[in-house]
């Protein structure tokens, strides 16, 4: 993240504040499933619908449970670069073809149906939002330290000019 943005400001020649790493880490995120893991998709997902995490896990066939599951199914595929099969093992060793079903079915829900459409665009949202969030708060504590690492000029004095990527 810290690289990315040192070099995105490097090569516009724009100041390093936080106006501009809210726009790299907007781009770091849409490019990149980086720092988002199935479990946070999955506790995420759990949390949005009243759930455990453990629960989206478990054997259980019932509505309330399989339309949350098959949420976290679709947006592990969606956000992470998780294949079918890791997708199948985070969710309690199903199939990879149930992952498939899910993703074919919630697709097809979100264009025919708004309020699922909303929920889905909402916890895409909440998701991307928690990894911003995360990078910001480590560019925070690093701003905080008033160092970017050795030898490197304090954040609030960072200069285009001066070539600090190695």
């Amino acid at each position: 993240c810290l690289m990315r943005l040192a070099a995105y400001a490097s090569l516009h020649a724009r100041r390093l504040d936080e106006d501009l790493t809210d726009v790299v880490l907007e781009h770091t995120v849409a490019e990149s499933a980086q720092g988002l893991t199935m479990q946070r998709v999955q506790h995420t997902v759990a949390a949005y619908f009243g759930l455990q995490a453990s629960e989206l896990t478990a054997k259980d066939r019932r509505r309330a449970r399989t339309f949350p599951r098959q949420v976290a199914m679709l947006l592990c595929r969606e956000l992470t670069q998780a294949s079918f099969l890791d997708i199948s093992r985070a969710f309690g060793d199903r199939s990879h073809t149930t992952i498939l079903h899910a993703c074919a079915k919630l697709a097809q829900l979100e264009e025919k149906d708004s309020q699922v459409s909303h929920t889905l665009g909402q916890l895409r949202h909440s998701i991307r939002a928690e990894t911003v969030e995360k990078c910001m708060k480590v560019f925070h504590s690093l701003a905080a330290t008033q160092n970017c690492g050795k030898n490197r000029p304090p954040v609030e004095n960072f200069s285009p000019e001066e070539n600090i990527i190695e």
